[in-house]
This record gives C-alpha cells, sequence and structure tokens, in this order.
C-alpha cells in the first residue's frame, strides 16, 4: 500500500493566463452571428429542393455542433497549455513497482551558496529531495549523503524506511562552501549501496549545480569509472539546480609585492579580481582593510571572463602583525566576496649570528663578512631590513633564538645535545637555522648532533675536507649553468652574475641521502653541493659548505662579489618563506609543525567566537598540530604551549567560476558509457525517473499535441472525408498522445510529425475543393 492517498492535484505554474478561457467564447459567438446573419426568404424556384434540405438538416446541425466544439475545445486547450499545468499525482498503481531505495548525493560546495530566484541552489537541491521522500510508499527506504570538501559527510549511512527522519536530516543539512573533488563522493556512494538490500530497485539521485571547476577537471578519468560502476548496481539520475550563468565578482588572492615590509614603508597589496560572467562587471567599490578599519576604497570595471590584478599603496605605521582583508559588494554569490591575509610589518628584522672563532683582527672573526653582507651600516647607503647581533659560542646556550628570525651558526666548534635541541625546536616552530661551519668544525659533532635522523638535515653527513687552502692545488667552480632552486632566481638567465667566476679551494665534503627531501639551491661542477636547503616543520634549515669567513677558501667573498648578494638571497628566501604557514582554505586540512609541551592542548577560534577543533600528533619527523578541515573563513587565532599564532583562513577560489557543465559535457566527460537520468531543477517531475515514485509531469506538451489533434479533426470534419480517413486520423491521435505521455519522447520531433500530418489534412481538403468545383 502507498504511505499516502491516491490522488490527483492539478497546478499552474502561469494561473494568471487562464483569463484566455474568455477566448473560449468566440467560436460560439461566431455561430451564432453567422446564423442570425441570414433571414429566410421564400422562393418559389427553389421549393422543390425543401424535401431534400429537410432531410439533411439534422446531419448538417449535428457537423456544425460539432465543429463548434471542436473549434471552443481548442482554444480552451491552448489556453491550459500556456498556464503551465503540472499534474501531481500519487496513484494506487504506483504500489505495483514495488519497494524502492533512493540514495540522495547532494552537492554542498561553496557554488551552491549562489543565490537564485527562489533561494539558492542549495535550497532548491534539499526541495528536490523532499519531493521525492514525501511522494515515497510504504517500505521504501534512502541513504543520504554530500559533497563537500576533501572527504563527503555521509549523513544517513545505513538505509531508512521512516521519511521523517529523512525529511529531518534534510532539514539540518547545510552549506559547508568547502570545495574540493568530487571523486571520494563515488568511493563513499558504493559503500552505500552495499549497505542497501540489493534485490530493490535503486536510484542514485546526484543533485548539484554541476560546477565546471569542480566537476569537470581533475580525476573525470576516476569519476567515470566509479560512475560506470555504480550504474551497474543502481540507476543513475542527475538533477541539475542550476537555473542559468549568475553574474560574479571574486576576490581570488592577494599578494603583497616586498617580501619584507616596514613600518612607514610604502607596500604595494595586489589584489587579484575575477569575472566569471560574459558581462563586464562596472564601477564596483573594491575596499581595502587593515584591522578591520576601511583604509583605502577604489571603484574598478572588470570584463567578462577576466581575472584582473588591481594594485592598493598602503603605508603601515605600527610593525606587528597586521589582519588585512580586502572585499568587494555582495552579489548572488557572497562568500567569495572577500579575502584575508596576514601582513608582517617590522620595524627591523632581528638576525642572531654565532661566532665560533673570535678574533682581536681586522675580519678576522667568523661572522664578520656575513654582518657585513646583511647589515653594512648606514655609511654604505645600503638600508636593509635587519638588525644583526653577534653573540659568541659560549653565550648560544644562554639566548632564547625564537626572538630572532634566523640563527647563523658561524664555525662553531660543536653543539651539545640541549643546544641541538633548543635550535630543532626553533626551527619546528618556524625559525630558520643556517649551518656554516669552517676549519674548526667538529665533522662528527655535527653529524650525531645537528645533522642525524631527528636533527636539522636528515640525510646530510659531513665526510671530510675537499682541498687546501694552504696549498691550492685544485681549483672547483660552481656549477652555474643548472639554477633550478628559487634562491637562485636572480641568477638565473642573468649572464655576467659573477657566480661563474668564482674559484673555491677548500670545501667540506657533504652527502645527502637519495631520500632526503634536502634540495640542492647550489652545486660544485663536480656535483658536491655547495648549499643544501630543507624545511623543518614550520621553519627551515641551510647548510654552506664553503667558509664565508675566510678568504683563503675562495674567492666568493672578495674578488666575485657574489657572497653579499647570495646571502641576502638565502635569508630572505627563508625567512620570508615562513609566512606561507599562516594560510589555509576552508574545507581543506591544515597542519602546523610545532614543539608539543607534555600535557599541553592546542586551542582555536576565529574573531567571532567560533571554533576549530585541533589535535597533536607525534611522527617521526616532529609533533604537529593537525586540523582535519578548515570550518569557516576569517582570522584563525591558534595557541599552543603560551604561543600565539594568526592563520588567515579563505574559501577556494576555483569555487567561484559558477559556469556550469551541460548534459552533453557531463555524458562526455563522466558517463560516456552509462545510462543516466537527466533533468532540470525546474522540470525534473518531468523528464526525470522520479515519475516512478512521485509521477510529477508537466502536461503543456499533452496539451499542445492535443490542440494540434483537436485543428485537425476541425479540419478533417469540415471536409467531409470517409471513415477511412477518420480512422487515419484517430491513429494518428492516440500515437501522438502515448508519444508525449513517454518520458523520454523527443517533444522536437513529436512536433514536426504532427504538424506535418495536419498539413496533409490541409492540403487534401483543398484538394477535395478543388476536384468539387472542376
Amino acid at each position: 500500500m502507498s504511505r499516502y492517498p491516491s490522488t490527483l492535484a492539478l497546478s499552474l505554474l502561469s494561473p494568471w493566463m487562464l483569463l484566455g478561457l474568455l477566448l473560449a467564447a468566440i467560436p460560439l459567438m461566431i455561430h451564432l452571428f453567422y446564423r442570425r446573419r441570414y433571414q429566410e426568404v421564400k422562393w418559389a424556384a427553389v421549393l422543390f429542393l425543401s424535401g431534400a434540405v429537410k432531410r439533411n438538416a439534422q446531419k448538417n446541425r449535428l457537423q456544425q455542433l460539432l465543429l463548434l466544439l471542436l473549434r471552443t475545445l481548442a482554444l480552451i486547450a491552448l489556453v491550459f497549455a500556456f498556464a503551465r499545468p503540472l499534474i501531481n499525482s500519487n496513484l494506487a498503481s504506483i504500489d505495483s513497482v514495488g519497494q524502492r531505495h533512493s540514495v540522495f548525493v547532494i552537492d554542498a560546495s561553496l557554488s551552491m551558496r549562489c543565490r537564485q530566484d527562489e533561494g539558492t541552489r542549495f535550497s532548491t537541491a534539499i526541495n528536490v529531495a523532499k519531493e521525492i521522500v514525501e511522494a515515497s510508499n510504504e517500505g521504501d527506504t534512502f541513504q543520504l549523503l554530500t559533497i563537500a570538501g576533501e572527504t563527503p559527510e555521509v549523513i544517513l549511512g545505513q538505509p531508512t524506511a521512516e521519511p521523517l527522519d529523512v525529511l529531518t536530516a534534510l532539514n539540518g543539512l547545510k552549506c559547508s562552501g568547502f570545495g574540493g573533488p568530487v571523486q571520494p563522493a563515488w568511493s563513499a556512494t558504493r559503500r552505500l549501496l552495499k549497505a542497501a538490500n540489493a534485490s530493490v530497485q535503486t536510484t542514485v539521485y546526484v543533485i548539484s549545480d554541476f560546477q565546471t571547476k569542480q566537476w569537470g577537471t581533475e580525476g573525470t578519468d576516476a569519476t567515470a569509472s566509479d560512475l560506470s560502476e555504480i550504474g551497474t548496481r543502481a540507476k543513475l539520475s542527475f538533477v541539475d539546480v542550476s537555473e542559468s550563468l549568475a553574474p560574479n565578482l571574486s576576490v581570488s588572492g592577494v599578494k603583497v609585492d616586498q617580501k619584507f615590509v616596514t613600518a612607514n614603508q610604502q607596500a604595494t597589496i595586489r589584489v587579484v579580481l575575477q569575472n566569471s560572467d560574459k558581462e563586464t562587471a562596472v564601477d564596483r567599490d573594491i575596499r581595502l582593510l587593515v584591522d578591520d578599519l576601511v583604509v583605502s576604497t577604489q571603484r574598478v570595471s572588470v570584463n567578462g571572463f577576466t581575472r584582473l590584478t588591481f594594485p592598493f599603496q598602503y603605508r603601515a605605521v605600527s610593525a606587528g602583525r597586521h589582519r588585512v582583508t580586502i572585499e568587494i559588494d555582495a552579489d548572488r554569490l557572497p562568500d567569495d566576496n572577500r579575502v584575508h591575509h596576514i601582513l608582517n610589518v617590522y620595524d627591523d628584522i632581528p638576525i642572531l649570528l654565532v661566532n665560533g672563532k673570535p678574533s682581536s683582527r681586522h675580519m678576522g672573526n667568523a661572522t664578520d663578512f656575513l654582518k657585513l653582507s646583511l647589515a653594512p651600516g648606514t655609511d654604505s647607503g645600503w638600508k636593509t631590513p635587519y638588525d644583526v647581533r653577534v653573540i659568541s659560542e659560549v653565550e648560544l646556550g644562554t639566548v632564547d633564538p625564537a626572538n630572532y628570525a634566523a640563527v647563523f651558526l658561524c664555525n662553531v666548534r660543536q653543539f651539545t645535545t640541549d643546544e641541538a635541541i633548543r635550535l630543532r625546536n626553533y626551527a619546528q616552530s618556524g625559525g630558520v637555522v643556517v649551518v656554516c661551519p669552517g676549519d674548526l668544525a667538529d665533522l662528527p659533532n655535527y653529524n650525531s648532533q645537528l645533522f642525524g635522523a631527528s636533527g636539522l638535515l636528515p640525510g646530510v653527513q659531513l665526510v671530510s675536507m675537499i682541498g687546501s687552502a694552504d696549498e691550492p692545488l685544485d681549483a672547483f667552480e660552481f656549477d652555474s649553468e643548472n639554477l633550478s632552486h628559487p634562491i637562485m632566481t636572480v641568477y638565473r638567465g642573468n649572464p655576467g652574475h659573477g657566480l661563474e667566476q668564482v674559484l673555491t679551494f677548500q670545501y667540506l665534503k657533504a652527502v645527502v641521502s637519495e631520500s632526503s627531501t634536502n634540495q640542492p639551491v647550489l652545486k660544485f661542477s663536480n656535483g658536491d653541493p655547495v648549499l643544501i636547503e630543507s624545511a623543518v616543520g614550520a621553519g627551515a634549515c641551510c647548510l654552506v659548505t664553503v667558509a664565508g669567513d675566510d678568504s683563503r677558501w675562495s674567492t666568493w667573498n672578495t674578488t666575485s662579489g657574489t657572497y653579499v648578494s647570495l646571502m641576502n638571497e638565502v635569508t630572505e628566501f627563508l625567512v620570508s618563506g615562513r609566512d606561507e604557514n599562516r594560510r589555509a582554505v576552508v574545507g581543506e586540512p591544515w597542519t602546523r609543525p610545532v614543539v608539543a609541551t607534555a600535557g599541553q592542548v592546542p586551542s582555536a577560534a576565529f574573531d567571532d567566537g567560533a571554533e576549530q577543533p585541533l589535535r597533536v600528533v607525534e611522527n617521526t619527523t616532529g609533533d604537529e598540530i593537525q586540523a582535519d578541515t578548515i570550518v569557516q573563513p576569517g582570522f584563525m587565532s591558534v595557541l599552543m604551549s603560551g604561543r600565539e599564532q594568526l592563520v588567515a583562513c579563505n574559501f577556494d577560489p576555483a569555487e567561484a567560476d559558477l559556469r556550469t557543465l551541460a548534459v552533453s559535457q557531463i555524458r562526455q566527460r563522466l558517463l560516456p558509457d552509462t545510462d543516466f537520468g537527466y533533468a532540470k531543477a525546474s522540470r525534473f517531475a518531468v523528464v526525470s525517473d522520479a515519475a516512478q515514485t512521485s509521477a510529477n509531469n508537466e502536461g503543456a506538451f499533452v496539451l499542445f499535441a492535443l490542440v494540434v489533434a483537436l485543428l485537425i479533426a476541425e479540419q478533417l470534419l469540415a471536409s467531409r472525408v470517409g471513415m477511412l480517413a477518420w480512422g487515419v486520423f484517430a491513429t494518428g491521435v492516440l500515437a501522438v498522445l502515448c508519444l508525449a505521455l513517454f518520458p523520454d519522447s523527443h517533444a522536437f520531433t513529436v512536433t514536426v510529425l504532427v504538424l506535418a500530418a495536419m498539413l496533409m489534412a490541409f492540403l487534401f481538403r483543398q484538394y477535395k475543393r478543388s476536384v468539387a468545383h472542376s
């Protein structure tokens, strides 16, 4: 038995068109007018015909009444067709179909928040699912999952036959706004189907806007394979909830030109705007907010389907971490109209140099060349952002490296275990360590304390001293052709940069294991590394194998002049790279290496008070704070071990492009070998297989076909054809109505056939008239 009583309800999408029913009176008025137009006049010459006229009068009267009826019904049917009737039926015959199982796969990504005429794309998707549930039969079962983020969320994992539970789950769904691939949803769908009754007819309803970036790019081969497998177990029905291409201008990115911004220095903040509509976005206001205050407003126009980079000039008056927000006026997708960024403004950047070879001789200290390179002094006329402090090797254990952006270890003889742990923890938390050994370095101590499995550079070993500065019999050249590392960008493709002139007479040979993730920055022509860089937790470490403090080792700090520029490039790259750890994408996982303290639990919250779940995970490379999914955009404050870190969280900009796939593109990219149903949400009841449970059929096409059939009948009746023609006509009308009622019928083909039949009937009538007149 059906859960609901058998009903047949008629609703109209354009009820105001019923005013056209007044036109139905036109045939009757014409009929009465022509009856009153002629007056009866007796004439002797035609009296002998009166008997024949009386014999045919009854037959003629019946023909006229039938013509009047056909013309009136044609007008009434035409008016109802334009009123777009929607026949909602829940008939007892549905019970004969048997038990059904429905799996709802509902898209909850950011693009589904797009506003439409009636709510949002997501609310439309929920309404489609509700209609299917409300029109179900008793015993029908349901499962539900949403597409959002890296991992789909299974709402109803086990089949349930309680419609109220399903409707409650649907009402409780929220559009997450996450981006991410759709392919993981198919693995989850296959798991749901395994939990369902295999003997029950199953339909998987995929309800989405089929946004191009999400559905038409990565993983299409895997998606097609998964959907093909699902298609062998269930019927696929795709429901498209997008109404049309929605105008949308979004802020998709922000970048600061300067790697370091100092107080009272003018910085250029470049904002990337993306217009995903064909029309130009004209005179849109774009605002720059710093620490929640609007500091600049500009007006901009962006051409259709264009990305535009727009610069803001900003001068920070104070040092610190500033919260930068760029926003534009709201449109159909307001969630992508702002982007967050953290701007670090320095009075100066503190750098610590550890001098392992003190000397009273001019330029005899291990740190002298390096200090001159990073902070040449005001007399040089070259201002750098660095505030350099030099300490002795003995003081290393008493100074907290966390107060410095980078620590350089210059020709330090050896390290204690405590010093090595502190340096490792410092790098893990986001610091930068640059190791510059020299002739005093104890290589076994370096290998055991700094470069071991849990050290700063795992997989790196210092094995021996190559060459001799005292007896320079061999000279080694830099490999100045292979400069692929980002640090070497300024030298790449720049002939005469000076590196090709450097001669080295002594260096420390470093061996890097094949499994190591360390990257060589610069090599000698024999393949031995000059510079090695590696990420260490949230920070970084760099090894320099040529002593920069001793001009006898190499000419790069004397005649070539490249030592100054290269040390600045290394420092700038490593220190500025720490900002990448202060960004996160909504809907994606986030990790942050951290030095964990026993019993400490990390906490995170957004400016509006919303909490972000976090946990600490131990692994072989160190402890990490992990978030499975960033829950919302904004500025997230993370507190761990008494230290606070600020993270800028933003939506995936790929979701801002609201263009969607057409059904032909869905078939070509996702389902080339699988049968599936497809419907726009507004016509879902007409063309989808939902008619098997809710039997919702829009009747406009049927009525248009009926109008054509009535007009054909009127033509045939007026021409007084025989029974054979009436038989052909009846067969044609029956065929037209049957084709119109089939969900998979081709309306265009049927319409052409009907119009052709009508034309043939008209031509036949004209032929009969011409024969009669001749």
